[in-house]
């Protein structure tokens, strides 16, 4: 038996544009990805038997067909017809359903880890592809980079050269929402403007530009679901910080050079909402 532990992180959306739905009802998108470092801790080790067994201490996580972990080791698997199965052992942080993409950070690090456990010699290329099926956000975290530029559903990667290093307040809230309510309530134009690819510059990568760019074509509805979400933003804003949402929410999040303001902000949500934040930075 082999053993391999991979730490998946979490990324956030520091922008997301909403272009169009596409025939096959999935959206295209526009966005920049960033990992942070918060992350699941998976250990994978290998066995003898057929089949994938998670192993995990919170009541609630699923386990079976429908997990991401379990979903990824089938499809190679199906796809490699290796033998052996394997184990995996994880200690969840990254919260659920939350738009950190925690479940497909665990998938893409099931696709690393059985590959290399059974030597399986797939490219990162022939993984990002197989991992589409999967879901739209795995083709990024098959990427080595901390941040790239998304567009399709998620399979077009353009990873930075340039390093980001910011911190953030991650704001996670208790009820979630489901990622097809938010999308099935968005209103899409048929012009639509954003941020193109030729104007992206390093030096939108600097705070004080960062800033400006985050925006979350997502939000209004989310706001409009979840009225919480709306009141927390305008007390953070109202303090002067940089807010915004990732993915399809329920998780705000606020950028800054600077740690102390971050906890100080942790402070206020806590006393004003009850509401417990997590303090993490740029991988």
């Amino acid at each position: 038996m082999k053993t391999l532990t991979i730490d998946a992180p979490a990324k956030l959306n520091l922008f997301l544009k909403v272009l169009r739905k596409r025939p096959d009802h999935y959206h295209d998108i526009f966005s920049l990805f960033h990992k942070i470092d918060l992350s699941d801790k998976l250990t994978f080790r290998s066995n003898n038997s057929s089949e994938c067994r998670i192993i995990s201490k919170i009541p609630k996580f699923p386990k079976g067909s429908k997990n991401l972990i379990v979903k990824a080791f089938r499809l190679l698997k199906e796809k490699t017809h290796f033998e052996g199965g394997i184990s995996v052992r994880i200690t969840k942080n990254i919260p659920i359903a939350g738009g950190l993409g925690g479940g497909s950070s665990d998938g893409a690090a099931t696709l690393i880890a059985v590959n290399q456990l059974f030597k399986l010699k797939l490219s990162l290329k022939q993984l990002q592809k197989l991992s589409l099926s999967l879901g739209a956000d795995l083709p990024f975290f098959l990427n080595p980079a901390g941040s790239a530029l998304v567009s399709g559903i998620g399979e077009k990667v353009r990873p930075l050269k340039k390093k980001l290093s910011f911190f953030f307040l991650i704001i996670p809230f208790p009820k979630g929402l489901l990622t097809r309510h938010v999308y099935n309530g968005l209103n899409l134009t048929p012009q639509v403007t954003g941020v193109r690819i030729s104007n992206f510059s390093s030096e939108w990568l600097k705070l004080e530009r960062l800033r400006n760019c985050l925006k979350n074509d997502l939000m209004p509805v989310a706001f409009g679901l979840y009225p919480l979400m709306r009141k927390v933003y305008e007390t953070a804003e109202r303090a002067g910080y940089s807010v915004a949402q990732t993915g399809s929410g329920p998780t705000l999040f606020v950028v800054h050079s600077d740690k102390n303001p971050l906890l100080k902000l942790r402070k206020i949500l806590l006393d004003s909402f009850g509401l417990k934040t997590i303090v993490t930075k740029s991988i």
